[in-house]
């Protein structure tokens, strides 16, 4: 399943990096500019209830896309009184496998790693403050979340506790030191959910639970109330209009200074992004940011919640809203009659992304996954992120140097190896022997595969150091395309390569034709065995003679 909204936008910047590093196409001009350091989290929440939403708003665990978060948490599970862990919904999570569905992901990504989280907003304070002041009790929660990690196939525990108070700042850190203690052991993870803010909830010991803590997911959204005026849900930095006090506080950026300011690593925070926003109805004459409002909007269809909608619901119920985008909060807001919205899309969660790589955090979470906009409402689903490698890369020196195994084949869906040369009778021809074959570069790109199962490698042949004769007189001649073909199958079935793609530079004018008949020489030769054909053309057609593109496409 692909995603539209905010998780390819976080994933085109978190892959920045390794993308440029392969030669990718993929990136828009604007994130090339960014000056990336490697972003190493993206943690997707999944909000586990949504396998029992209506229509549209159904989410399971398989809609998850393994190779786009690194970390799943599912939530919630809850906690007893004696310390141990509590099956919340065993419908769901049992009875549906819910749990153990979640955990199989890792299946498709072994790098993946899954979390049980406990708590949340509904789940209140008392039960985790009991337990956290006694020491059996303690104890009691660390083996029952092992027992838990044991028989589902976790790999951790995230602690989301809404709040702890002034009084349990001490006891807090002993609970998670307890958990730590225990976990380290077996290379469980423990992580937590905060309070943006640490002074409205008493404080947090920063200091200790960076120590201690693998990631601190600091909860930077909901910074304004449903009743009033209009307001935004999760800005980025405070408002030029906002008071004072509001800009010290009531953002991400505020949030996030003062939790480092306080004693954290950078490295073991995330910042939070929203796939939701807070709703408001209002006159439509009166739709500007902190206008009146006349309470808070009606629920969403799907997440049925008062005063907020899903991206998802958005998307389907809100397809032409006006979208107002705040260059001082770095956020929008949308508008439709009476229905009003400040929300997060691609733009500011793209913001919010380069904002964590430039303060060097580690990494980005999302409350939750499950109402990205899964459906494509807002656009068509974006399925491929296709890295190009230059093979040469092998023996650049120093800091340069880039081998197949620095690719990560979680995040390419394809790996166009380049570049293979063509011989005028239409055989295939190595151009590196070195890099190519003795030193095992296409079959180390193949066997990335192993890692990923579901990633494709293609033959990249030509580029522009190859010139264009050899491909038109091989394309002029009827037998020399059907020995290309042949010769491809050859090379594909020797390195386990699943197709080629075709970087002719150019065809003239006088090749239209027969660039068509060799691309058709091809297809029919590769599609019974499943081979894919892929080229790389002038993004101006014009200026080399030009394309039939209905014919390619």
């Amino acid at each position: 399943m692909g995603f539209k909204f905010a998780i390819l936008a976080i994933f085109t910047l978190f892959t920045a990096q390794t993308l440029a590093a392969t030669g990718l196409h993929f990136l828009h001009s604007r994130d090339a500019c960014v000056n990336f350091s490697i972003l190493d989290k993206v943690i997707c929440y999944y909000a586990s209830w949504a396998a029992a939403r209506p229509g549209n708003g159904q989410f399971v665990p398989e809609d998850i896309n393994p190779n786009l978060c690194t970390h799943v948490n599912y939530a919630f599970l809850g906690l007893n009184g004696d310390g141990s862990l509590q099956i919340l919904d065993e419908e769901l999570d049992i009875n549906q496998g819910g749990l153990k569905r979640v955990s199989a992901l890792k299946e498709v990504n072994p790098n993946l790693k899954v979390l049980f989280s406990i708590g949340g907003a509904a789940a209140g304070t008392g039960v985790f403050t009991t337990v956290a002041q006694n020491a059996e009790l303690r104890q009691a929660m660390a083996q029952s979340a092992i027992e838990f990690m044991e028989t589902y196939n976790y790999d951790g525990l995230d602690v989301d506790w809404e709040y702890p108070r002034g009084g349990d700042i001490g006891t807090f850190v002993d609970l998670l030191t307890t958990l730590k203690t225990a976990f380290e052991p077996k290379g469980y993870l423990l992580t937590v959910a905060v309070n943006s803010i640490p002074g409205e909830v008493g404080g947090y010991d920063i200091p200790a639970m960076s120590e201690i803590l693998d990631v601190i997911n600091v909860m930077t959204y909901d910074f304004h109330a449903m009743w009033g005026n209009t307001a935004e849900n999760s800005p980025l930095y405070g408002g030029v209009n906002e008071s004072q006090w509001n800009r010290d506080n009531r953002n991400a950026d505020a949030a996030i200074r003062y939790w480092l300011a306080g004693g954290a690593d950078p490295q073991k925070l995330a910042i939070g992004i929203a796939f939701y926003g807070h709703t408001y109805k209002i006159n439509p004459e009166n739709h500007d940011l902190d206008d009146p409002s006349q309470g808070p909007g009606d629920p969403g269809p799907y997440t049925n919640n008062t005063f907020s909608l899903g991206y998802n619901e958005v998307c389907e119920f809100h397809p032409n809203g006006n979208v107002v985008f705040l260059d001082d909060m770095k956020v929008p807001y949308m508008y439709d009659d009476t229905f009003w919205i400040g929300y997060d899309n691609e733009e500011s969660v793209t913001n919010k992304v380069e904002y964590a790589k430039e303060k060097n955090l580690g990494g980005v979470f999302i409350w939750s996954i499950d109402t990205d906009d899964m459906k494509g409402f807002c656009g068509e689903e974006n399925d491929k992120v296709i890295c190009y490698y230059a093979s040469w890369a092998a023996t650049r020196p120093g800091n340069g140097k880039f081998v197949p195994e620095d690719i990560n084949p979680n995040l390419c869906t394809h790996v166009n190896y380049a570049f293979l040369g063509l011989n005028e009778d239409g055989s295939l021809k190595i151009l590196d022997e070195e890099n190519d074959i003795n030193q095992g570069g296409l079959k180390r790109v193949s066997a990335l595969k192993e890692v990923n199962p579901n990633l494709k490698v293609l033959l990249s042949i030509g580029g522009a150091a190859a010139g264009t004769g050899a491909f038109a007189a091989v394309a002029s001649d009827p037998q020399k395309s059907e020995n290309m073909a042949k010769s491809a199958i050859e090379f594909f079935e020797t390195y386990n390569f699943d197709g080629v793609d075709v970087d002719w530079e150019y065809p003239g004018g006088g090749d239209i034709k027969t660039y068509i008949d060799l691309l058709t020489t091809l297809k029919t030769a590769f599609e019974p065995k499943g081979y894919l054909v892929t080229v790389a053309v002038n993004s101006i057609p014009n200026e080399v003679g030009g394309y039939d593109i209905p014919a390619m496409s």
